[in-house]
């Protein structure tokens, strides 16, 4: 059965991939919506679906302990290493957010 496709007349437009996915996720009642399109991200939220990105993955999964200090800062520095464009103050949270899940409460 193909997923159908999401249409939103005020907000972003979506490539078809996208669009295709959350509709997906919505059809399946995912907890999760994975995706680094911010238009996208956005778009899932306000039709309520949970939705992360690259960098939500490894904080979540640094916080759940699926992933140490060491792991979690190597996948962080590839992340910003890659081609994924990431603004200045999500870096900053980014790691300010990492340094927040393994200091000693």
């Amino acid at each position: 059965m193909k997923p159908e496709r999401v249409v939103c007349d005020t907000g972003p437009v979506l490539h078809l991939h996208e669009s295709e996915a959350l509709a997906l996720a919505l059809q399946l009642h995912a907890q999760w919506y994975l995706t680094d399109d911010t238009s996208a991200r956005e778009l899932a939220r306000s039709v309520r679906v949970e939705a992360h990105g690259s960098l939500g993955v490894v904080l979540w999964a640094a916080a759940h302990g699926l992933l140490d200090r060491q792991q979690s800062a190597a996948r962080l520095d590839a992340l910003l290493a890659s081609s994924l464009w990431v603004a200045p103050t999500i870096r900053r949270e980014a790691r300010r957010a990492l340094e927040q899940i393994f200091s000693p409460s």
